[in-house]
C-alpha cells in the first residue's frame, strides 16, 4: 500500500515506527467497529456507514492538510490511526 511508502518517504520515519503505527492501527478499528455496531443498532447500519466513511475522508484531508502545513509527524500518524479506523471499522456491519 502507499501508507508504509509515504511514512518513510516524506516523513522520514523509520522502519520500526511504521510497522507501531500498523501494530496500533487494528486496536483503534476493533474499538470503532464496536462503537459501529452500536450505533447501527439505534441509527441503521447504512447510516451509520456512511457517516464513518465520511468521517474517513474528513480525517484523509485532515491528514493532507497537516503535511503540507508541516505539522509534527505524531499529528499526521493520529491523524492516519483514525482515518484508518473510520474507514475500515463498517467492514462488520
Amino acid at each position: 500500500r502507499y501508507f508504509p511508502i509515504f511514512f518513510m518517504d516524506n516523513l522520514n520515519m523509520t522502519p520500526v515506527l511504521v510497522q507501531i503505527l500498523y501494530l496500533i492501527s487494528p486496536l483503534g478499528q476493533a474499538i470503532f467497529s464496536k462503537l459501529a455496531q452500536r450505533g447501527a443498532e439505534k441509527f441503521g447500519r447504512c447510516q451509520v456507514t456512511v457517516a464513518c466513511k465520511w468521517c474517513g475522508v474528513s480525517f484523509m484531508l485532515l491528514m493532507i492538510n497537516a503535511y503540507q502545513m508541516k505539522l509534527p509527524n505524531y499529528v499526521i500518524s493520529v491523524l492516519y490511526l483514525f482515518r484508518t479506523s473510520f474507514m475500515n471499522c463498517t467492514q462488520a456491519l
